[in-house]
């Protein structure tokens, strides 16, 4: 560089050889502390606060967010914050001191490396430690030295004797006594009744010796308080110093986080090759047959299907039908070819299955719980032609998935807030949401190693891809040109589907056709009540319906025509139970027009189905479908 060109810094640098550039860098590792330049009051730092930096977080292999830990004097407690504003108010809000984010170029700016931090958290402690030894000889000097504890106690009566604003009161409460006097009546006091008669009692004395007894009261109880405080507040002092200990442990699994963090990352890849290789994999094998054609792609299909939902349309099923009765579908798949198109849209395909979403009540809570899991623990249905199989994953949260690949909305929704914005790479809560990404990904991604595992190994898609087996099975190239991927949960990329009423909602259209003539299909658990069948049902106010039956149905569901008597449609069902000490079997009348859909708390749960279908439906409000025969007359209650 000229000397034309040359920065005045430059130019002194090559005149005063003697200024040196003295430049430090300071590498950051979780376990080293860092002292606060300044207060933040939003945290509770205080300015020269320092803090222990307890966890990087990385970004595409850059650190992001740092993490310190709360200062150990104010670690797990809730403080008060005060956090002045633009216009100079002063907003307050109780916080706990846990932890402390800080995106990097925050921390940076706000904070200094502490190399000397085991001499600051040790004079912390001493200053602690001096604190306690400082009270324990308070309370070791009251106990040899009464003169110390009766100073307090003169203390204190004196405070009590200004706060006294009541003349009244006061001589009501103060009679003039000599010390002398005092000492004796306090020995009659504290003696026993004999002596106290013996040394001639007068109203006077008896008034003087209650006074002296409350005084001595009092005494005592200022020396009781006072010690329990002392001894409350070295407790206190004491736990005070539990923190700073943890801290210790905390700082030393800190500097291990990058160990940690690298063994973890590779216990989660054996656990996806464990997928890969089959461990735990359970394949059961439904039906076989001849394997699709090869010129069939490889389908995954995104939507979870329900067990029971499927098969109500094939198979009579009752409300108590569970994962234990599994053996009716798998039996049901091998007689219906229907059925077998109903489920698997195409040849080759692979989706996921529950037994049900139903929460069945077993009358017993812990059954409960137990069982309603298994009917919601999700497995894989694989079909190649006529070979149909279904896999078990050992992997928790496949076990529990909601779907078998992602929609755009699951990845998005990762990166909103509760309150729906946006988490943005500047936010502190970004790093965290990465993580919740990248748990999401593995999940998926362990779906489709398992996959490829159970093509390699067994085969058992069938041979739909040329080539030699490889893991070109896992990438994308691969995926765009032998798998399909049907998005029939999310709808993305499918032709638009018309846009079904809701079922309660056609009913009660349909219901508004009612008139005499129409034939009409009835629930008549749900139907009847005291408005509609007064006959059968009694009201009663302590059920949680409201009413109860005093006769049965016979029958669940009936087919009747309605019938008009006045303003009202009506028709009959027969109904049994006991009446006068004998049982009756009768027919009784069931007023339709009088139904109100909500007005009673009862209605039978509805065997939840598919929503293309109403074969077999039960009703939840009416619990009726209608059997027209496709005139406006038809109707159903």
């Amino acid at each position: 560089m000229s000397e034309q060109t040359a920065s005045p810094v430059t130019a002194v640098a090559v005149v005063d050889p003697t200024i040196e550039r003295i430049e430090r860098f300071q590498s950051l590792q979780a376990g080293q502390y860092w002292r606060a330049k300044e207060a933040i009051h939003e945290m509770a730092i205080e300015e020269r606060d320092v803090h222990l930096l307890q966890s990087i977080r990385w970004v595409d292999n850059s650190p992001h967010t740092i993490v310190i830990r709360a200062h150990p004097s104010k670690y797990n407690i809730q403080v008060r914050v005060e956090i002045p504003n633009a216009e100079g108010n002063i907003t307050s809000r109780y916080i706990t001191c846990k932890e402390h984010p800080f995106l990097l170029a925050d921390f940076l700016a706000k904070f200094e490396f502490e190399p000397d931090h085991h001499q600051v958290r040790a004079d912390e402690i001493k200053r602690i430690q001096g604190r306690v030894t400082e009270l324990q000889n308070d309370l070791m000097e009251a106990q040899g030295d009464p003169q110390f504890l009766n100073g307090i106690v003169e203390e204190r009566m004196a405070a009590d004797r200004a706060k006294e604003t009541s003349s009244e009161s006061a001589s009501e409460q103060t009679i003039l006594i000599s010390a002398s006097e005092e000492r004796s009546l306090a020995s009659v006091a504290t003696g026993s009744v004999a002596a106290a008669i013996g040394s001639g009692i007068t109203p006077e004395k008896i008034q003087a010796l209650k006074s002296v007894a409350a005084r001595e009261h009092k005494v005592a109880t200022i020396k009781s308080d006072w010690i329990q405080a002392k001894t409350t507040e070295i407790a206190a002092t004491v736990k005070a110093m539990t923190p700073y200990f943890q801290e210790t442990a905390a700082a030393a699994l800190a500097q291990t986080e990058d160990v940690r963090s690298y063994v973890a990352s590779l216990i989660e890849g054996i656990e996806s090759l464990d997928l890969y290789t089959g461990k735990d994999v359970s394949v059961q094998t439904i039906s076989t047959g001849r394997s699709a054609d090869s010129h069939i792609p490889l389908s995954i299909v995104q939507r979870k299907l329900m067990m029971d939902e499927e098969l109500a349309i094939y198979v009579d099923l009752d409300e108590w039908f569970d994962f234990s009765n599994e053996d009716l579908f798998f039996k049901a798949l091998t007689e219906h070819e229907d059925l077998v198109k109903q489920v698997f849209p195409t040849e080759r395909c692979i989706l996921v299955m529950a037994t049900s979403r139903r929460a069945i009540d077993y009358g017993n809570a812990a059954t409960n719980l137990t069982r309603n899991l298994e009917n919601r623990k999700v497995f894989l249905l694989v079909r190649d032609g006529g070979n149909l199989h279904r896999i078990w994953s050992p992997i928790e949260s496949h076990l529990g998935a909601s779907r078998l690949f992602p929609s755009k909305d699951d990845q998005n929704n990762i990166f909103r807030g509760v309150d729906g914005s946006d988490i943005k790479f500047q936010d502190v809560a970004y790093t965290s949401h990465v993580k919740a990404h990248e748990n999401f990904a593995l999940h998926y991604k362990r779906f489709l190693l398992m996959i490829c595992g159970l093509d390699h190994r067994l085969g058992l898609f069938g041979k739909f891809y040329d080539g030699e087996q490889s893991l070109e099975f896992m990438t994308q190239p691969f995926q765009d040109r032998w798998l399909k991927f049907i998005h029939d949960d999310d709808g993305a990329g499918m032709l638009p589907t018309q846009k079904r009423k809701p079922l309660h909602t056609w009913i009660s259209e349909k219901n508004d056709y009612l008139k005499s003539g129409s034939r009409v299909l009835c629930n008549w658990k749900t139907v009847m009540n005291p408005h509609t069948a007064p006959g059968a049902c009694r009201k009663e106010d302590h059920r949680h319906s409201g009413f109860s039956f005093r006769f049965q149905p016979t029958e669940r569901i009936g087919l009747r025509i309605a019938a008009r008597g006045g303003d009202s449609l009506h028709v009959f069902v027969t109904v049994q139970g006991y009446g006068r000490r004998k049982e009756r079997e009768f027919s009784t009348k069931v007023t339709l027009s009088a139904f109100r859909t909500g007005y009673w708390s009862h209605s039978e749960l509805p065997l939840p189905l598919r929503p293309r279908s109403f074969i077999g439906t039960s009703m939840i409000e009416i619990a009726a479908k209608i059997m027209s025969n496709m005139s406006d007359s038809s109707s159903m209650h």
